[in-house]
């Protein structure tokens, strides 16, 4: 019995076959491809080394600038292909259609990303669990559904990004929800409300700013190889290759490399011999052929495991680096996690326990004329977090005028491309919490602040040093 494209895809090892199978699911889908689109599709699977079995990043955004100059259709089609799924199912990105915003002339006849956006702001706004009811009442606020349904949308009604995940709605949504907040704050502020306009396409492209980042006339990614190479990272290959969604038995299992996690270790907890492991690490060195021989065998090796789960609990064990990736909210209800994360909500806001007298919610300060100045002018935030969620946050805050200094230190320093894309608009401060001198000025600091915006490791720091339960008080 002949094997279906989808199957023929499932079961691909070699990049030609990948390809001969991908076109035919598309083909299967009722689409034709241009010699420039079947181009763009071989050179993704090449550089990429996509296979059926080494999935090899397909659900992550690197898909998404590799397969510009794809039509939308087309690039569903491949996602569709590639999780096993028909390719309508794929194209059904109307998610929750159900809510309709009262008193809207923007609810269109066919939902498109406009209308989803609106869906996702009215969704976000309602988790946060604030009492937009008093704020009308006691502020003369808007209703939230009149700001969001009087926000101007412009650009793209359909996805800017080719891929089925709702991105472009989501992202667009959090602008408008930002929005809502920001004219909440203006209200009570300045006395008005002003008028916001998001656009789709200039949302989505901030989610790969960094993709876009030059400093000093350089690009971002030769300041990545330049540091790279600096740091002489003898792992890279192995790493870039490694860290990949793979096809397990029941789902798919994304791989990744801890900063303590070592080759050796990765591979031999997945079962490879120990006297086999130097020879397959050597194929992430010579060549794009022997780097796409080491996928093979490493996708091989997981497509070994009895299931996802079994791979997964047993990395844990060994403590190291394996998650099983999801295909439905359905089989992430299901899953261990799933079971104890439904119990609590998105969001949760709680009270400081005893705050001092300075740590109770104060109300905003009115201020006299709006001109020049953002919702948030006058209020001091003090930024003590590394990374993503943090800085993500303080970036938000300073580009609605707030003023925000970060702490950190020397040997907590971020990546280049976050620090470039995370701290616009901020000041930063190197600070040695160990000595006297540096946790005087840090808590002199927390004293001046307005807003303190605090997370992971960075103030796991503060409470090591002792200074947690000083500055509380203050």
């Amino acid at each position: 019995m002949a094997l279906s494209p989808a199957q023929r895809l499932a079961d691909s090892r070699e990049k030609d076959e990948t390809l001969s199978a991908l076109v035919a699911c598309i083909t299967a889908a009722g689409l034709s491809l241009d010699d420039k689109q079947l181009k763009t599709i071989e050179d993704w699977i090449s550089s990429e080394g996509i296979t059926g079995t080494a999935l090899a990043s397909a659900f992550t955004g690197t898909i998404v600038p590799k397969l510009h100059g794809l039509s939308y259709s087309v690039s569903l089609a491949i996602f569709a292909a590639f999780r096993g799924e028909s390719i309508g199912g794929a194209g059904n990105r109307a998610g929750n259609q159900q809510f309709v915003i009262p008193n809207s002339n923007n609810t269109p006849d066919t939902p498109n990303v406009h209308h989803g956006a609106r869906i996702a702001a009215r969704s976000l706004l309602d988790v946060l669990g604030l009492d937009f009811a008093r704020f009308q009442n006691v502020h003369g606020v808007p209703s939230v559904d009149e700001i969001v349904s009087g926000t101007t949308i412009t650009g793209s009604t359909e996805p800017f990004a080719p891929t089925p995940f709702l991105v472009s709605e989501s992202i667009t949504g959090m602008n408008v929800a930002l929005g809502v907040l920001a004219n909440i704050i203006s209200k009570m502020r300045f006395g008005h409300t002003q008028h916001v306009t998001v656009n789709v396409n200039h949302a989505s492209a901030s989610l790969s700013t960094h993709c876009n980042m030059w400093l000093d006339g350089n690009h971002y990614k030769q300041l990545i190889r330049a540091a790279a190479a600096a740091q002489e990272n003898p792992h890279r290959e192995f790493m870039q290759l490694f860290q990949n969604t793979f096809r397990a038995k029941n789902g798919w299992v994304y791989m990744y490399q801890r900063a303590t996690d070592t080759p050796e270790g990765l591979l031999e907890g997945l079962g490879f011999p120990k006297e086999d492991i130097p020879r397959i690490y050597q194929l992430t060195k010579t060549s794009s052929e022997t780097r796409h021989e080491f996928l093979r065998l490493l996708s091989d090796k997981i497509y070994s495991w009895p299931s996802a789960l079994e791979l997964e609990q047993h990395m844990i064990k060994l403590g190291r680096g394996a998650v099983v990736v999801p295909k439905s909210d359905e089989e992430f209800r299901e899953s261990e996690h799933g079971k104890i994360a439904v119990n609590f909500p998105p969001i949760e806001i709680l009270p400081q326990e005893q705050p001092g007298a300075n740590w109770l919610p104060q109300p905003f300060e009115k201020l006299a004329g709006s001109q020049g100045k953002g919702p948030l002018s006058g209020i001091k935030v003090l930024e003590v977090t590394r990374i993503l969620m943090g800085p993500q946050i303080t970036c938000v805050l300073a580009g609605l005028g707030a003023s925000v200094l970060r702490v950190s230190s020397k040997q907590l320093e971020d990546g280049k491309t976050v620090a470039m894309c995370l701290n616009v608009g901020k000041r930063s401060v190197y600070l040695d919490l160990k000595s006297e001198e540096g946790k005087r000025i840090f808590t002199s600091l927390v004293a001046d602040a307005d807003v303190v915006v605090q997370k992971g490791l960075a103030m796991r720091m503060v409470r090591w040093i002792g200074l947690d339960s000083e500055w509380k008080d203050s």
